[in-house]
């Protein structure tokens, strides 16, 4: 449960440079419960991604955030708040007027601004961005405003509150970021982490791509190579081919990619029932997520923009198969359970490689 100190809602006109602060009771009450229901777990999300506020930065939204922190009069936070909604109605417009030539929107939205204590005792300033698409209610077919049910938070910032302040003079604070539309717009991420909030991202996507790739490489090799070999080649190749076709990461689809629900891995096999096999494919997706941190330090994030040119230098494996002979993979091999074949025959143990290039050099 939270503990909600301060929570407040603006409306957002981006065309017409707009904000209003609509206030009611039911509102109120329901910001309060929107921010209970979403924002509860929110900084344990696995698609987020760290950012830096400098040592002893100062820029206007930290500013606000810090007055705000200090300021004990509602009407006084407000205005602060106001400061903050302002700025980002200014920074919206402007990255539509980049965009516009595009036929590209900024998406339409509100914004909700508060600071909580969780029930661990840690406490957060948070800024969230509410999608908002327009309807035709079936009551009365007129248009409204409504939340669509998936993604109707478009883009959140976190910022951890210690010694009730956002940032100070003595360390480094950090900020986590989450942006359901940065694979449909990327210029609109763009604007949130770096024009409006003023942010520095603590990892590159260069980075994030090999660091992401060499952990989630190295988990696959200890999990499967031992006992499952072909089994590591296999989501390896799965791993390459994620990373090639789509154009950001995120675990979850990562995921879904490299170990699927098991079905084309002989690891599986052991296992007697259906439940067993589930359990264990959630507890390899569980591991799986936890690759990029190492206590509370993040070793690569959660989400980003896959870097080609890092992936492509990782794709080569070099398998030894005599002191003479080498087979070297050079990229994602189509069907490779199909396409690589070990067998024995009455000369021994072999691989058989389906290779029309391969027939035609070989061929006697």
């Amino acid at each position: 449960m939270l503990n909600i100190h301060f929570s407040t809602y603006f409306s957002i006109d981006t065309e017409n440079k707009l904000i209003d602060r609509p206030s009611s009771k039911d509102l109120k009450n329901n910001i309060k419960r929107y921010i209970e229901e979403h924002l509860v777990n929110i900084n344990s999300d696995d698609d987020f991604r760290e950012y830096i506020i400098k040592k002893g930065q100062s820029t206007e939204i930290i500013t606000c955030a810090n007055n705000l922190l200090s300021e004990e009069e509602d009407s006084i936070k407000l205005d602060y708040c106001e400061k903050i909604a302002k700025r980002l109605v200014n920074k919206e417009y402007e990255a539509q007027q980049k965009v516009k030539h595009l036929d590209v929107e900024v998406q339409k939205g509100g914004l909700i601004i508060t600071y909580f204590t969780t029930k661990d005792a840690k406490s957060f300033f948070v800024i969230t961005k509410v999608h908002f698409i327009d309807v035709l209610m079936e009551t009365n077919f007129k248009k409204e405003k409504a939340t669509p049910e998936k993604e109707h938070m478009l883009k959140t910032v976190i910022v951890p509150i210690i010694d009730n302040k956002i940032s100070n003079q003595t360390i480094e604070n950090k900020a986590f970021i989450t942006d359901s539309t940065k694979s449909k717009m990327s210029l609109a991420a763009t604007f949130w982490w770096k024009e409006f909030l003023e942010l520095d991202a603590k990892n590159t996507d260069k980075e994030n791509t090999d660091r992401a790739f060499n952990k989630i490489d190295a988990y696959l090799k200890d999990k499967f190579y031992k006992d499952n070999k072909l089994d590591y080649y296999s989501c390896r190749n799965s791993l390459i081919s994620y990373m090639k076709s789509s154009p950001s990461f995120t675990f979850n689809s990562a995921i879904d990619t490299i170990v699927g629900d098991g079905s084309t891995l002989d690891y599986f096999d052991k296992f007697k029932t259906d439940t067993e096999k589930s359990d264990e494919i959630k507890k390899i997706n569980d591991e799986i997520k936890k690759l990029n941190k190492i206590k509370d330090n993040i070793i690569f994030d959660g989400s980003f923009a896959i870097d080609k040119k890092t992936i492509k230098s990782r794709m080569k494996k070099i398998i030894k198969l005599d002191n003479a002979i080498s087979l070297s993979i050079d990229d994602e091999v189509e069907n490779l359970r199909n396409k690589i074949v070990s067998d024995i025959d009455a000369k021994g143990k072999h691989i058989k490689i389906y290779s029309e290039d391969g027939y035609n050099e070989f061929n006697r």
